[in-house]
């Protein structure tokens, strides 16, 4: 069947068809044609959703009021209009082409805007099938072969497998396990034990402390606290009174050292209580008085020597031992209670004793044994040592700025109170090092400022297109009494501000 039309008209007199807003007359009246080129019907007067969705225009012809054509000139039947008409109308919101008994649905590359639910649309570019829900098109699942294409695969829908994590309840085997020798036995591993079922028998590898652990019904317990021929403590072990280590000295056997053996030592009996009776000793053997003054004696073959130590008043503590310990024995020490000068420098060395921090009086820079960060007082101001500029340069810093409004083109800038620096520069009143310049403008500009003395460039700043830029790597010095001056070196450059920033150092 090739494209669809629809002709009305009454069959006597005129007829007011209301939810399309015409009247029809006893000629025919072409209302809609629609086919595969023209889905729409807008060759009629209508379109094909207005007329299925006219209800008066359906109940006329069903009561034989509205006579209706696919020619304009042979009458054909209501249940023709329905079968051919409105069911076709129903199924795809359009008149289709039924060519070879076959659907046609409306497709492309991209569905329409809107549609009625239950719309359908074919999508060219992935070859998907959509359906509008009344709110927007969403794709038909047309099914799938693989089981990879499913879509949440990681939902949990087998609640017959075991979890590789998380419900250890529902990890727990009822029954026997048969576990083959080729894959041995998997056991839950970490250093963790929270969480496990806590199930008589139960076992767990601590990947800590390389121990099997085992549920006893109440606790965690190491495997070796339970099962005896795996004890791995030496402490559970049982006869641990008896001598089974010969090669260490015993107290009930009383053993003594070979003969020479450079450390042996044995005690004997102590001395008389008068510490002056000899006892047979032989020599180097060491001897205790209990009596006399705690000391200990040695035998040197023909006499006991007294007070080789004693715990007190005989001893090595200098705190103890010692008496006169406020004297001043050390004069290579400085007292903290007295005021006493030093001399030279104090050097406090950091590693492969490098110098590492050096505090002078108010003095000469010093010279030598000098490292980055060195401290020393010169000309009354607090100075470290730079070691990229090999020099000491004050903590302080000071910055001068100089500006001027408007465009500046190949100009001086002003300082204070509008005062060219071409004529009064910045005069330093000691001698110091240009440590940082800077440049800034309105807009994003290209030019150089120049740190002058005497109209000599002493250091530079390129400013390419950007409407600022800094250099902290300066280092040059000037003396006291120089003038610096700050020139703008560029074309209509908007609203300059150009600075320096200077370290004193030693005059």
């Amino acid at each position: 069947m090739a494209a669809t039309k629809l002709y009305v008209k009454t069959a006597s007199g005129t007829q007011a068809v209301a939810d399309l807003g015409i009247t029809v007359s006893d000629s025919w009246l072409l209302l809609a044609s629609a086919g595969p080129s023209d889905p729409e019907g807008n060759s009629g007067q209508f379109t094909s959703r207005e007329i299925r969705d006219s209800k008066d225009l359906y109940d006329l012809i069903i009561a034989g009021t509205l006579l209706w054509s696919k020619d304009g000139a042979t009458t054909e039947t209501a249940g023709d209009y329905l079968g051919d008409f409105m069911l076709m109308q129903d199924f795809s919101d359009d008149l289709l082409d039924l060519t070879d008994g076959r659907f046609v649905f409306p497709n492309g590359t991209s569905a329409p805007s809107s549609g009625l639910e239950g719309e359908t649309f074919w999508d060219n570019d992935d070859d998907s099938l959509m359906v509008w829900d009344g709110t927007q098109w969403v794709t038909v699942q047309l099914g799938t072969t693989d089981h990879g294409d499913l879509d949440g695969l990681d939902d949990d829908d087998h609640e017959q497998y075991a979890l590789l994590t998380g419900d250890f309840a529902r990890n727990a085997f009822t029954g026997g396990a048969d576990f083959t020798s080729a894959s041995g036995l998997l056991l839950p591993t970490g250093t963790d034990r929270t969480g496990l079922a806590t199930t008589e028998g139960n076992i767990m590898w601590d990947t800590d402390d390389d121990n099997l652990w085992l549920y006893d019904g109440a606790q965690w317990v190491t495997v070796g606290e339970t099962i005896a021929s795996g004890v791995l403590e030496h402490h559970d072990l049982s006869g641990l009174g008896d001598d089974d280590h010969p090669q260490y000295l015993n107290e009930a056997r009383h053993d003594a050292l070979p003969a020479d053996n450079p450390h042996s030592v044995t005690f004997t009996q102590a001395v008389a209580a008068d510490g002056g009776t000899d006892i047979s000793a032989a020599e180097a053997e060491t001897l205790t008085d209990g009596s006399n003054a705690d000391l200990l004696h040695t035998h040197d073959t023909s006499h006991n020597h007294d007070g080789v130590y004693s715990p007190v008043g005989h001893g090595h503590d200098h705190g103890t031992d010692l008496t006169g310990l406020e004297d001043d024995d050390h004069p290579q020490y400085t007292e903290w209670a007295t005021s006493e000068t030093v001399s030279g420098l104090w050097t406090f060395t950091g590693p492969s004793d490098e110098p590492a921090f050096i505090i002078t009086p108010d003095t000469d820079a010093p010279t030598t044994n000098v490292a980055d960060g060195a401290i020393a007082i010169i000309d009354g101001l607090l100075s470290v040592y730079d070691n990229s500029r090999s020099k000491f340069l004050s903590v302080d810093r000071t910055t001068f700025v100089a500006s001027r409004r408007g465009n500046a083109t190949n100009i001086y800038l002003r300082g204070p109170d509008g005062v060219p620096t071409s004529q009064t520069g910045f005069r330093m009143p000691r001698a110091g090092t240009i440590t940082a310049v800077w440049g800034a403008s309105e807009g994003v500009e290209t030019w150089t400022v120049r740190i002058r003395k005497g109209g000599a460039d002493q250091e530079t700043l390129a400013i390419t297109a950007a409407d600022g830029d800094q250099k902290i790597t300066s280092n040059v010095d000037f003396a006291a009494g120089d003038e610096l001056q700050v020139y703008c070196d560029g074309t209509a450059v908007t609203a300059p501000v150009a600075g320096f920033e200077v370290a004193w150092r030693e005059s």
